[in-house]
């Protein structure tokens, strides 16, 4: 009887458990997509293109433009084909 009693405890505190994390989980989720409004991303000049440095470096240098140029474009909210038709 004692030995059920512990089992019985032990599966309710890892269903306890697995609820919580389940809830933190979406609870994390849900913020992070309630912090961003729906044009966030448009109003900030973020086109969701990520380059690193040697990347910028080479696209600059194919458009035969600097870094700092092709940068400017890309956060002024233009794609890599507008730039690239210029």
């Amino acid at each position: 009887m004692e030995k059920e009693g512990r089992t019985r405890m032990k599966k309710v505190g890892l269903i306890g458990l697995i609820i919580v994390v389940l809830g933190l989980l979406a609870a994390g989720s849900a913020a992070s997509v309630l912090a961003h409004g729906p044009d966030d991303s448009a109003a900030a000049g973020y086109s969701g293109l990520y380059l690193d440095s040697p990347t910028m470096v080479r696209l600059a240098q194919t458009l035969r433009l600097t870094p700092e140029e092709l940068s400017g474009h890309l956060q002024s909210g233009a794609s890599l084909a507008d730039v690239a038709q210029e």
